[in-house]
């Protein structure tokens, strides 16, 4: 098990590209700007560690998660995982590692 914090990585960039990605906003920082490869690669990240932020958000909300509640949390994360790793054929390999773990910790 590695001990990433997916919830505070996924508010980072998000937060990066509310805001200090928005290059018209900053003028004075526009030259640290990423490129738009690396920016699209961002996004990417963005949209699925978004789902697994959203997942852990729900689940952490309720003082006692139960079994009827995280079984089809899991079950959501899989199935939405699944449909990125289609989708995001760049981050493929990698959403499927998380997928992967996901499904261990399932059965």
């Amino acid at each position: 098990d590695c001990p990433t914090r997916w919830s505070s990585t996924f508010q980072m960039i998000d937060c990066a590209i509310q805001s200090f990605l928005q290059e018209h906003e900053n003028a004075d920082i526009a030259h640290l700007s990423m490129s738009c490869q690396s920016l699209d690669v961002l996004h990417d990240i963005h949209q699925v560690l978004e789902v697994a932020h959203t997942a852990q958000e729900l689940l952490s909300g309720e003082c006692t998660p139960t079994l009827s509640m995280v079984l089809p949390a899991y079950e959501l994360l899989c199935e939405k995982w699944s449909q990125l790793q289609q989708t995001i054929h760049k981050l493929s390999p990698y959403i499927g590692v998380g997928y992967t773990k996901l499904k261990f910790y399932i059965n």
